[in-house]
């Protein structure tokens, strides 16, 4: 996979990384209400550009730097693991 730097909206002078979806996550978060889908969206661009979403908390028994988007609909609360430390880019572990 080629890496592509874009500009972030949010900050310009910060790039945005690649996001990696691992397993079946991708599939996962398109299974979610649209409107938690647009919320996760905008938080994972935040993480992209190098900024912490609005809600998170860190997941440190499943590893370091692991970390948690929670999103609240109508529909429940839906939730993605996610690692950014990495350079290459933003891995997306699984969403729930």
């Amino acid at each position: 996979m080629p890496h592509i730097a874009y500009k972030c909206e949010i900050w310009h002078k910060a790039f945005v990384k690649p996001v990696i979806w691992m397993g079946g996550s991708r599939e996962d978060v398109r299974r979610f209400p649209e409107t938690a889908q647009d919320s996760l969206g905008f938080e994972l661009y935040r993480v992209q550009c190098g900024f912490d979403p609005k809600d998170w908390k860190p997941m440190t028994g499943i590893g370091t730097g692991v970390r948690e988007i929670r999103v609240r609909d109508e529909a429940g609360i839906f939730r993605m693991i996610y690692l950014a430390t990495r350079p290459e880019g933003v891995y997306v572990l699984h969403c729930f």
